[in-house]
């Protein structure tokens, strides 16, 4: 599907630059929604890597780019 990389949008728009590995998450995510897929991920990364960051720039992206839906997000600790 054709949209805006969200490398591009956390660097240009947020002002973040994700590292490779998390835009490659990102992307996966978007790609999901946007085509309307519905996949379910689950995410594992070391300590220190960004999680959250990933999160909240796919996150960000979806609010900026979609008129409406829902956002249901499991943070287990």
């Amino acid at each position: 599907m054709n949209h805006l990389s969200i490398g591009f949008f956390a660097e240009h728009i947020l002002g973040r630059k994700l590292y490779e590995y998390q835009v490659e998450i990102g992307d996966s995510v978007i790609d999901s929604v946007l085509s309307g897929a519905g996949h379910t991920f689950t995410v594992m990364m070391a300590r220190q890597m960004g999680k959250n960051e990933t999160s909240a720039a796919i996150e960000s992206y979806l609010l900026t780019c979609m008129e409406s839906g829902t956002i249901i997000k499991a943070a287990p600790t």
